[in-house]
């Protein structure tokens, strides 16, 4: 297999029911769907044998959003929907074939920073449940 290498963008990020789903890419400088997995301890027993550890596999959706402080922008719209669970669609690359799918429980963001800056906030959004891949069988 030769080697690949795409970039992250340009690309989509909409949150929200499908179909009413706010675009909030033009204020996303990155964003990482991530695994992350727990895993007991294996469990030696007298005979020799192993009972092997669970794991689970948990995920989360993590950006890095510029703040905006206009009526419904992301900001506004993260805040007034905290706390309650929303669809996603994840295009990394519109370019590619594969988006990723799935909810996600909505946190707000850190409002403010440095005076006369672009000021971001990093956000970690849980996914309930796993993210479906999609694949992409037209413009994204």
């Amino acid at each position: 297999m030769p080697v690949t290498a795409q970039k992250l963008g340009p690309g989509s990020l909409k949150l929200g029911a499908q179909s009413t789903a706010k675009e909030f890419a033009v204020q996303t400088t990155k964003c990482t769907l991530k695994s992350k997995t727990d895993a007991d301890d294996d469990l030696y027993v007298l005979s020799g044998d192993v009972l092997p550890g669970a794991e689970t596999i948990s995920w989360e959706l993590d950006a890095t959003i510029l703040q905006d402080y206009e009526l419904d922008g992301l900001t506004d719209w993260l805040f007034t929907n905290r706390g309650s669970v929303q669809d996603f669609t994840f295009v990394p690359n519109s370019k590619a074939k594969r988006s990723w799918t799935g909810k996600v429980k909505i946190r707000p963001l850190d409002i403010g920073g440095d005076v006369n800056k672009n000021n971001t906030s990093d956000v970690t959004f849980p996914l309930v449940g796993e993210p479906k891949p999609v694949t992409v069988t037209g413009a994204a």
